[in-house]
């Protein structure tokens, strides 16, 4: 049992007790006398008549008194005891004095001793076994790359002190198993739970794989690769719904329990195993998924799942979650997607849809009247708005006003008829509607839109309204504040990438603490392995382009003719892939043209990637910036020998974009470099990039147009590339020759 605490009464007449090891109080009154120990605790409370000393809160108050009665009858056995109780009324300031009778708190004390002794014993246990499983944990090959065991020293020492990091650190330097290493060791020591997020699906099969590698090397944990609901359903056609669908209807906690008994047996949880196993237990896959991430130390998902405030897994981020460890991979991607999260739309063809949605629900017709009310209200309000923009119908967009107090009476209105539709639902189907009910889907979204309206006279937002789709958009121009916020509610954050290049300008973006540690590993691969030219002989600005078809054609011609092999191209737009596309094809080139397209589909994806592994020919693959095709993919050995790189890649120019940088140039003096050229030019270097996977691997990188040389854009290359200036395309020749 720890020692007696040890009230000490300080012969200057202060109040402060001593009470020993780990303890100490502050008593508000304590008068002496020969005979008698006055003791006053003073308390505020919001009303005396309704107070009670049975109430929790009373007994609290009244602890804390007799604790402090209890260490001044320790240093004063004989003394006599006075505690008082003196109760303040906020607001009247109304008094109110409470005689509590004095009684000895050694048994009570005694108790709650061993309670927090037994607590602190079965803590250590647990983290005996915890460090023991983190050591099972270690690094998965024979031999680091360069760089890489520095890269697991320094976030290891980075987290023990509960620091964040940033990390840009070029391709092929390892940086997923030199971050993953120690965050999942510190994660399992430390009883946290690891998210790791992505942008994209084809870097959660790299993490899936590495932790395949952690587990054979005999790693003890337990992980999931959590995938879409659209993409986890095991119906022949998605449809969410429990009146239909019988692996939502039988979802009972015995069966639930059951597989995941089964599944958590498992370190690596995959969608097709867990696919597998719901199928055999009749269960839905996407909510056991959800369950059985619960068992895990390891989620691995979407950005969506932590920071889209739609669709956050809400388990994990509603309440406190400071046991989280986050690691962002391709972190240059997340100020995208967070504007995008915060930039909730209103349209008036979905309002109109769940308009006629309700009015074919059977539904009890009070319920239904009410709620249908407030949407003919609202569609009256976007329709009387239209109308009054008649004469600016040609805009594509333009900034618009709204009366908020409207939005936010129809949220609470809606907000208070939520439970009776609900219930209207239940009674009629005896089931719960569906998670993908229209309605209820519209109330989620219109609350965020609403709560987001509040937020309207901020800087970062702008109302904005497109005429030909009658669409209102709240229009984030930067979420870095939001992000700010989010950040500082996690254990730590790992933010990685080849491009995290401004790092201050990432940082800032990101909403990371000017206290995150900066980690910037420079290539340590063979310059010799690498050639990169930039041709200066034209301009790529939008206006010069139609200029330039020819000349991209006949350099992409002459490079690929002059050694043989897979090559990738890539480009500010598709309609300029396209132009020079048709060139391409007019040549009897040595390769297969491949060309990106829009909104292609994942499986046409991987055969294109399944082509050019097969290397059974050459093949150029064009593609455009920030694309599919130009980052999270690894173009090993010969998958990939060359890369032409079409201008800086910026965003296109567009109201929206130029409000973003009208917000930059206004906080930071630094408009066109954070709306334009730093976004631009990452997407540049992750797509020059893509070849340089090993020390082995060698390539040609083509830059196309002059404003890579001007100093602006020249001084984000990395400092370890070696670029040849050239203004005629026969100069190109040449280094073509030397280096082959």
């Amino acid at each position: 049992m720890p020692p007696p605490c040890r009230p000490n009464l300080p012969k200057d007449g202060s109040r402060q007790i001593d009470t020993g090891p780990g303890y100490s109080g502050r008593a508000d009154t304590a008068q002496t006398s020969s005979k008698e120990i006055l003791i006053q605790e003073i308390k505020s409370v919001p009303n005396l008549l309704k107070f009670s000393l049975e109430s929790p809160q009373g007994k609290d108050f009244c602890a804390q008194l007799l604790l402090y009665a209890y260490y001044f009858h320790q240093q004063f056995p004989h003394h006599t005891l006075r505690p008082q109780l003196i109760l303040m009324e906020l607001g009247t300031q109304t008094t109110q004095i409470l005689d509590i009778p004095y009684e000895s708190l050694t048994k009570f004390l005694q108790k709650q001793c061993r309670m927090i002794l037994g607590d602190w014993q079965e803590h250590e246990v647990q983290k005996f076994h915890l460090s023991a499983r983190a050591s099972t944990i270690s690094f998965p090959f024979a031999e680091y790359r360069p760089h890489q065991r520095e890269i697991v020293e320094e976030i290891k020492q980075s987290l023990s002190n509960q620091h964040s990091v940033m990390l840009l650190a070029p391709t092929g330097l390892g940086k997923t198993v030199g971050s993953l290493l120690p965050a999942l060791q510190h994660t399992v020591a430390e009883n946290l739970r690891l998210f790791v997020v992505t942008s994209k699906t084809t870097q959660q099969k790299i993490y899936a794989d590495t932790l395949r590698l952690f587990s054979k090397r005999g790693g003890q944990f337990n992980s999931i690769i959590l995938t879409a609901k659209e993409k986890m359903c095991i119906n022949d056609s998605y449809l969410c719904d429990p009146h239909f669908c019988p692996y939502i209807q039988d979802y009972t906690e015995e069966k639930v329990a059951k597989a995941l008994d089964y599944l958590l047996k498992r370190p690596v949880l995959d969608s097709p195993y867990i696919r597998r196993v719901a199928r055999k237990e009749k269960l839905c896959p996407f909510e056991l998924a959800l369950d059985a991430s619960l068992g895990c130390d390891v989620i691995v998902g979407d950005y969506n799942y932590v920071f889209n405030p739609g669709i956050r897994l809400r388990r994990y981020f509603d309440d406190t979650h400071d046991d989280c460890l986050i690691l962002i991979d391709e972190a240059h991607n997340l100020p995208t997607r967070a504007r995008e999260y915060y930039s909730p739309e209103l349209k008036y063809a979905d309002v109109e849809e769940v308009e006629v949605f309700l009015a074919h629900q059977s539904l009890d017709p009070k319920i239904k009247k009410e709620i249908r009310k407030i949407f003919q209200e609202l569609l009256k309000y976007m329709s009387t708005m239209h109308g009054a923009l008649k004469n600016y119908h040609q805009e594509r967009v333009l900034p618009v006003k709204v009366e908020i107090k409207k939005f936010l009476d129809w949220n609470k209105q809606f907000e208070k008829l939520v439970y009776n539709y609900i219930k209207a639902i239940v009674e009629d189907t005896e089931n719960s509607p569906p998670p993908d009910d229209l309605f209820l889907t519209f109330i989620r979204t219109f609350g965020i839109f609403v709560a987001l309206l509040k937020e309207i006279i901020t800087p970062e937002f702008q109302l904005l309204y497109y005429p030909a789709e009658r669409r209102i958009q709240i229009f984030c121009k930067s979420a870095h504040k939001k992000l700010a916020q989010q950040m500082k509610g996690f254990y730590a954050v790992i933010a990685q990438s080849a491009t995290l290049f401004p790092l201050n300008y990432y940082r800032k973006m990101l909403g990371l603490s000017s206290q995150t540690q900066k980690l910037h590993f420079l290539s340590p691969f063979p310059p010799e392995n690498r050639l990169i030219i930039n041709f200066t002989g034209f301009s790529t600005r939008y206006d010069d382009r139609p200029d330039t078809y020819e000349p991209i054609a006949e350099i992409i011609r002459m490079t690929v003719t002059h050694h043989p092999g897979n090559y990738l191209a890539f480009f500010p737009s598709f309609a300029y892939l396209d132009q020079v596309a048709t060139l391409l094809e007019e040549f009897s080139l040595p390769t297969v043209i491949m060309k990106q397209g829009k909104n292609m589909a994942e499986k046409h994806r991987r055969t294109t990637l399944r082509l050019l592994k097969q290397q059974d020919r050459p093949r150029l693959l064009l593609g455009v910036h920030g694309g599919i095709f130009s980052e999270g993919v690894d173009y090993e050995g010969e998958m990939g020998i060359g890369v032409f790189v079409v201008g800086p890649g910026l965003p296109s120019f567009c109201y929206e974009q130029e409000l973003i940088k009208d917000y930059f140039e206004q906080s930071l003096k630094k408009g066109f470099e954070y709306a334009y050229r730093n976004p631009g030019m990452t997407r540049v270097i992750q797509a020059a990039g893509r070849i340089f996977r090993s020390e082995t691997d060698r390539g040609v990188v083509i830059f196309l147009g002059k404003r890579f040389n001007l100093p602006y854009y020249a001084k984000l290359f990395p400092k370890e590339w070696e670029i040849h200036s050239v203004a005629e395309q026969d100069e190109i020749t040449p280094y073509l020759k030397r280096f082959w």
